[in-house]
């Protein structure tokens, strides 16, 4: 993807990661990069102008005392612009650093402070520079950012819905546990489906047919009645661990199969029905949801695959 093509999925410039007396605009880019805006983490270090060239320069000259690359210079010289999408129809062109690189920065300026490559007046930009680093050292910076730029958020919402949807076509409690499934599991609909938390967001059938049939309608039966006798608790906080064991051990299988199966849904579905037969008993059917589109795989193809050693 090219950089012109670069939007912003989540996050916006009012969105910030807040980190003591510092706000930072934090996005996730169409490219599943995660980046600040480059305005606010200069500030962040301790700048006060309006030049967004500032750091480049700074980095230009730290360099005539020690090594500072020239791609990462480069990088600052010609930041990677972002179009943001207003919610009032108008576009914004935003200048961004990713995260990798301004970590890269955090220590370049700690190491020039600590070999005495700076002036009296650049120190205190050194100092910031430690205390983010410190900050990030002790957070996860990849969720601190998920959180601050709405995706938690959004992933949460696209869980409830895909759940009221499973509910609408049978009210069995099972379905109370769609709302706490693990992100890794969306994330094998994304590979296998398409199927993004803003589609599934907007369209929770497709997702919930995926899940019914992937997931509730293999169960066994005695699972089944474990998970119908006791809901799921709330989740406060983010880390939690909300996973009954037994689904859990279920759901890892998946994963296992769709490596097995190189992310190839059909070659993935044929091995999943050998190991995790329907339940034909479950109330649910996929004649109850849209059909998804699908492509078909030949049984030759299917063969050739296992002659690998695949199972």
């Amino acid at each position: 993807m090219s950089q012109q093509h670069l939007t912003i999925f989540y996050g916006s410039p009012d969105l910030y990661l807040k980190v003591n007396n510092s706000a930072i605009s934090c996005f996730i880019l169409s490219d599943n990069r995660q980046a600040f805006r480059l305005r606010d983490f200069q500030k962040a270090l301790g700048y006060d102008g309006k030049s967004e060239s500032w750091l480049p320069e700074l980095l230009k000259g730290i360099s005539k005392f020690s090594a500072v690359p020239e791609k990462l210079v480069s990088a600052l010289e010609h930041p990677v612009t972002v179009l943001y999408n207003h919610p009032n129809g108008t576009q914004h062109a935003i200048r961004t650093i990713d995260t990798l690189l301004a970590q890269k920065i955090l220590n370049i300026l700690i190491d020039a402070r600590n070999d005495g490559h700076l002036s009296v007046g650049q120190l205190k930009f050194a100092k910031a520079a430690a205390f983010l680093h410190g900050y990030f050292s002790d957070n996860n910076l990849t969720s601190a950012i998920e959180e601050a730029c709405g995706l938690n958020f959004e992933k949460a919402a696209a869980k409830t819905r895909l759940q009221h949807c499973l509910m609408a076509k049978h009210s069995t409690p099972v379905f109370e546990w769609a709302r706490v499934l693990p992100d890794a599991f969306f994330e094998l609909l994304e590979k296998m489906y398409g199927l993004q938390w803003k589609a599934i967001y907007s369209d929770p059938e497709m997702g919930a047919k995926a899940t019914n049939d992937l997931v509730f309608s293999r169960l066994p039966l005695e699972l089944v009645r474990i998970l119908a006798a006791a809901k799921p608790k709330r989740s406060y906080k983010g880390s939690q661990n909300l996973q009954q064991a037994e689904l859990a051990q279920y759901l890892g299988s998946l994963q296992q199969l769709a490596e097995t199966a190189g992310y190839h849904r059909n070659i993935f579905m044929q091995l999943l029905n050998r190991t995790h037969p329907k339940n034909n008993d479950w109330a649910v059917k996929d004649s109850d949801f849209p059909m998804l589109q699908s492509t078909e795989t030949t049984v030759s193809e299917f063969n050739a695959f296992l002659k690998k050693g695949i199972i």
